[in-house]
């Protein structure tokens, strides 16, 4: 009889430890696409007010992620270069496609992003999360 109050303490102590990670990935998901959305808003109006635009403090895979996960289409990796250049984020210019493909490919791995290619056969990217 201990030995099954134990079992089910430990079930429900597991249960309530699932349940607050779920909920904590989802408030850090918001948190990740809130901090995308201002970041754009600062790299917008730094010009306007003479400051210097912020920079990225989420990782290469993060911000590809937000920038997916936020796009209205499809995107193509020069437009997912171009999107992290205008947000701030620091990237030599010979390694930031590569460095984009190699994420890109890791986000498929994990079923995060598909695949597809326009009429021209370039490649795309969406979120599928």
């Amino acid at each position: 009889m201990v030995k099954q109050d134990k079992g089910q303490k430990f079930q429900q102590a597991f249960k309530r430890a699932r349940k607050e990670y779920e909920q904590l990935l989802e408030q850090r998901e918001a948190l990740d696409v809130r901090l995308v959305q201002l970041q754009r808003v600062m790299v917008t109006m730094s010009p306007l007010v003479g400051e210097d635009p912020p920079e990225a403090h989420l990782g290469l895979t993060d911000t590809i992620r937000q920038l997916l996960r936020t796009a209205n289409a499809e995107l193509r990796p020069p437009d997912i270069v171009a999107r992290l250049k205008a947000l701030g984020v620091k990237m030599q210019e010979r390694s930031a496609l590569p460095s984009v493909h190699t994420t890109l490919r890791r986000l498929i791995d994990n079923d995060e992003v598909e695949l597809s290619r326009d009429l021209n056969g370039k490649k795309r990217y969406r979120w599928i999360g």
